[in-house]
C-alpha cells in the first residue's frame, strides 16, 4: 500500500546556516520537482525561509526514505552526514499531522502566522504545474488548505499572531528604541520585504528607501509607503544614510559583504542595525565584526516571537483539537483511494440523477407550493442517501478491486467519471 513520506528540516531542527544549504528559489522549484520524479511516485516540496520539507508518496518506504536524503544530501554538494542531524522523518499519519500543523501555523517561527498558508498553496500549485502531485497528495495537500482555513475560521489562531516582518522590527526596537526620526532600507521587494515596509510603517519610521534589482519592483513598494526608492548600483550610498538596514531579497549569494559596508560613506559615528531575513542568507556573517554594526538573522528572532503567545497558546489547544478531528477522517481515503474514488463518482451519478428527475417532477407538478418543494427536495436527498449507504460501507470494508470493477459496470461508471 503507498505511503506518505515526509523529510525534511525547519527552524528548530536546524541553524540558518544549514538551512540555507537546501533552500530552492521559486525559479529552482520546478526544475527540483521534475528531478524529484526518479525519486517518488508523487511529490511536493514546501520551501520557505524557515524550512524545507518534501512531501513523497511510494509503495517502498525505506528506498524512497534513502532517495530523498541522497536527494538532500546532493543538493549543493551537501555531506549527508553533516545534514542527516537536522533532518526529521515522517510517515503516514505523523506526516499529515505535520503537515496540518504547518497548514495551521502552528509550526511557525510565530504562531499562528497567517502567511504559512498561502506558501502551501504555492508549493502544491507548482507541484501540480509541474505534474508531481498525483492524485494522493493533491487530495492531502487539498485537505491540508481547508484544516488551515478551518483553523482560522473556528478560532483565534491567528488574532494574535503576527508576521516575521514584525518581529524583525520589534528586534530592532529592542536595539534601537523609539524609530521615530530613524531612516530604514529595505532591500527586496518580495513578500518578505512588503511585511518588513508594512511593520516598519506601523512603528513610526521616520522615512523608508526600498532597492530591488528590478528598480521598477523598489519604486512600486516604496510607493505604497510612502518612501523613496534607489537602484542596486547605490546600495552603499543607501546604507552609509540608514541607521535601519532590513534585507530580504531571496539571491543565491551575498548581497551585502563586509566590503559593502566599510566602504559606505562615513556615518559619523552612527550605529547601524541590520536584520537579515532571507534564507539563503543576504548579508555575509562578517558584517557582524565591524564595528558599531549589528547583525540579526532569522535565528535572532525567535526570542521575540514570544509576543502575545499566552493568548495563541490558548487557541492553539483547538487548534490541535480540529487538527486530530481532520486526520481521522484520513484514514479512510488514503487507505483505498480507488475506493473512495469510485464512491465520490456513484454520488455524482446520484445526485445528478436526482436534480434532474425532481426538476422534472416539479415542471410536471406546478402547483406544489415553496414549502412542498423543500419538502420534496429533502425528501428526494435522503432517500439517494440511504439507497447509497450499504453499498458504499460494503465497498469500503473489501476494497477489492474486482467489486470496484463490478460497481463501475453495475451503475455504468465511466472512467472519465471515477478519475474525476
Amino acid at each position: 500500500m503507498p505511503h506518505v513520506l515526509l523529510i525534511g528540516l525547519n527552524h528548530k531542527t536546524a541553524p540558518i546556516k544549514v538551512r540555507e544549504t537546501v533552500s530552492f528559489s521559486k525559479d529552482q522549484l520546478q526544475t527540483v520537482l521534475h528531478e524529484l520524479g526518479a525519486y517518488a511516485e508523487e511529490a511536493v516540496i514546501l520551501a520557505t525561509c524557515n524550512r524545507t520539507e518534501i512531501y513523497a508518496v511510494s509503495d517502498n518506504i525505506a528506498e524512497t526514505s534513502r532517495r530523498v536524503k541522497s536527494f538532500f544530501s546532493g543538493f549543493r554538494d551537501n555531506s549527508s552526514e553533516d545534514l542527516s542531524p537536522y533532518l526529521y522523518e515522517l510517515i503516514d499519519t505523523s506526516a499529515v499531522r505535520h503537515l496540518f500543523r504547518v497548514a495551521s501555523g502552528m509550526d511557525s517561527l510565530v504562531l499562528g502566522e497567517p502567511q504559512i498558508l498561502g506558501q502551501v498553496r504555492h508549493a502544491y500549485t507548482a507541484a501540480v504545474e509541474c505534474g508531481s502531485a498525483g492524485t494522493r497528495l493533491s487530495k492531502l495537500f487539498h485537505k491540508a488548505l481547508r484544516v488551515g482555513k478551518k483553523a482560522r475560521h473556528e478560532t483565534d489562531i491567528g488574532r494574535h499572531a503576527t508576521s516575521v516582518g514584525y518581529v524583525c522590527v520589534e528586534l530592532v526596537r529592542e536595539r534601537m528604541g523609539e524609530l521615530r526620526g530613524h531612516s530604514a532600507l529595505v532591500v527586496g521587494a518580495g513578500d518578505a520585504a512588503r511585511h518588513a515596509c508594512e511593520a516598519l510603517t506601523k512603528s513610526g519610521i521616520g522615512r523608508i528607501t526600498v532597492t530591488n534589482r528590478t528598480y521598477v519592483r523598489a519604486q512600486d513598494l516604496a510607493d505604497r509607503f510612502g518612501g523613496s526608492a534607489v537602484s542596486i548600483e547605490e546600495l552603499e550610498e543607501a546604507i552609509s544614510k540608514a541607521n535601519v538596514v532590513i534585507s530580504a531579497t531571496g539571491s543565491p549569494s551575498y548581497v551585502i559583504n563586509a566590503d559593502v559596508i566599510c566602504q559606505a560613506s562615513d556615518r559619523d559615528g552612527r550605529p547601524l542595525v541590520i536584520v537579515d531575513m532571507a534564507t539563503p542568507r543576504d548579508v555575509d556573517p562578517e558584517v557582524k565584526n565591524i564595528s558599531g554594526v549589528s547583525l540579526f538573522d532569522l535565528d535572532d528572532l525567535e526570542a521575540v516571537s514570544t509576543c502575545h503567545l499566552e493568548q495563541r497558546e490558548e487557541e492553539a489547544l483547538k487548534v490541535e483539537a480540529i487538527i486530530e478531528e481532520e486526520i481521522s477522517t484520513v484514514s479512510n481515503w488514503w487507505a483505498s483511494p480507488p475506493v473512495e474514488i469510485t464512491i465520490a463518482a456513484l454520488h455524482r451519478q446520484a445526485e445528478d440523477l436526482r436534480q434532474r428527475e425532481v426538476a422534472r417532477f416539479l415542471r410536471a407538478r406546478n402547483c406544489l407550493t415553496d414549502a412542498q418543494q423543500t419538502i420534496f427536495e429533502e425528501m428526494s436527498r435522503s432517500l439517494v442517501k440511504k439507497l447509497l449507504h450499504y453499498p458504499c460501507s460494503s465497498l469500503r470494508s473489501s476494497g477489492r478491486p474486482t467489486d470496484i470493477e463490478s460497481v463501475g459496470r453495475l451503475f455504468n461508471l465511466a472512467s472519465s467519471d471515477i478519475e474525476a
